[in-house]
């Protein structure tokens, strides 16, 4: 498989800070991106930052998606419904860690296509293994759709 990008979508600060340290532990070779705005994950999905135009080097799509349902400018799940729209990204695993416990938040995330949704900032050892198993999951139909 690829190299391991994953995308943390999370405005607070230290719980980005914490996710990024998480993930540099349990997975030396990824590469993680944080963005702290909606529209910023969408920009990055896009390649449309300047720094994001080279997709295949710099900032390739993700392998994976962290997001928190609550950001300053657009909800997760207006991302999730945007993401929806686009074929490139429909098929990227995405997990949602978040501090809502409203059921109807974690309802419609699951009809939008999210894998998992977490509560934080309990979690952050849940979350770790919760990508591996995603990044497991997708090597193992990478490889059996490749063997066929």
């Amino acid at each position: 498989m690829d190299q391991t990008t994953i995308l943390v979508v999370e405005d607070n600060k230290s719980h980005a800070t914490l996710i990024k340290a998480v993930f540099a532990r349990g997975f030396s070779q990824a590469r993680v991106h944080v963005v702290v705005r909606g529209e910023g994950a969408k920009r990055y999905l896009r390649g449309e930052w300047p720094s994001y135009e080279d997709d295949t080097i710099y900032y390739p799509l993700p392998t994976i998606i962290v997001l928190d349902l609550w950001l300053p400018d657009i909800t997760g799940l207006d991302i999730l419904e945007w993401m929806n729209e686009r074929e490139r990204l429909v098929d990227i695993p995405v997990i949602v860690f978040t501090a809502s416990t409203n059921p109807e938040h974690m309802r419609r995330a699951y009809a939008l296509g999210v894998r998992r949704c977490m509560q934080k900032p309990a979690g952050f050892g849940d979350l770790v293994e919760a990508v591996k198993q995603e990044i497991a999951a997708l090597s193992e139909r990478r490889s059996t759709s490749t063997v066929g």
